[in-house]
Order: structure tokens, then C-alpha cells, then sequence
């Protein structure tokens, strides 16, 4: 099952380590910003499936480092639940 973990703005200005569970997420964002997490989000699974048939580690991936126009927008990080840390 997937699962979405996060951190309020406040906790994250606090530099709370512990992300929260989140029950639901609102993106709010263009049809153009959509397509390009869309895009960010299909490209992560092929890394990762890459990854799983060549018998390496994939951990996460962040948006801001894939996409550019994201560096201010909250952060969006793509992780494997299967990451061997």
C-alpha cells in the first residue's frame, strides 16, 4: 500500500525530523506543473525498477533536483519503500 508522509510548514521551519502520516494530500498546482510531476513520478518508477533488475539500491529522488521551476515549491520526494539503508 502507499503510503504519504510529510511535514506542516511550521514543522518544517522547526526542522522536525519526524514526517507525519498524512490521510490526504492537496496539490495545488497548474495543468503544466502536473504534467511535469506526472513526468518526475513515471521517471522515478523506471529508475527504480532499473535499479531492482540490475541489483542496485534506488532510495529516493527529490522533484527539485529532477525539474527545474520547483527549487521554491514544497519539497516532493519520490521514496522506495524497498530502500536498503
Amino acid at each position: 500500500m502507499m503510503k504519504l508522509y510529510g511535514y506542516t510548514q511550521k514543522a518544517r521551519n522547526a526542522d522536525s525530523g519526524t514526517p507525519e502520516k498524512m490521510a490526504e494530500v492537496t496539490l495545488v498546482a497548474t495543468p503544466a506543473q502536473l504534467r511535469r510531476i506526472a513526468a518526475f513520478i513515471e521517471n522515478a518508477a523506471r529508475e527504480m525498477e532499473a535499479a531492482e533488475e540490475a541489483g542496485n539500491n534506488f532510495s529516493h529522488v527529490h522533484l527539485m533536483d529532477q525539474q527545474k521551476g520547483f527549487a521554491r515549491a514544497p519539497q516532493f520526494i519520490v521514496y522506495n519503500p524497498k530502500a536498503k539503508n
